[in-house]
């Protein structure tokens, strides 16, 4: 059934309420959300950071715990430079999900290399 007013509960606590159950997340999880919210457009100076999470609630030990577990990328650009948080590249878990599903070969056209380094295949 629609509501009529937007509703303000995520999808998690909503199955929660479901369930009757009253899981609290802890405070590892909560700052390693706040840290993919941060990030998802790109690098942030790890001192603003730390400042942010600070005025945020999220103590700095627990920061560095979620940014470890996280595997968030610390890079300088230069040696004048502050440090940089990024997340970690996004790396396929299983060959074929890094190939093209739509790729297919158009026939049989044999061997490409020729004695003089010119081919003539004839489509």
């Amino acid at each position: 059934m629609w509501e009529s007013e937007p509703v303000t509960m995520t999808a998690d606590e909503a199955i929660q309420a479901a369930d009757g159950s009253q899981r609290r997340t802890s405070a590892l999880d909560e700052a390693k959300g706040w840290l993919r919210a941060i990030l998802v457009d790109g690098p942030v100076a790890a001192d603003e950071a730390i400042k942010r999470a600070r005025a945020d609630g999220i103590a700095k030990r627990t920061l560095d715990r979620a940014s470890k577990e996280l595997g968030i990328a610390k890079n300088k650009a230069a040696m004048t430079d502050g440090w940089w948080w990024s997340l970690p590249p996004k790396v396929t878990k299983v060959a074929e999900d890094s190939q093209v599903s739509t790729m297919a070969t158009v026939g049989e056209v044999g061997n490409l290399r020729t004695a003089d380094g010119i081919a003539e295949v004839e489509l």
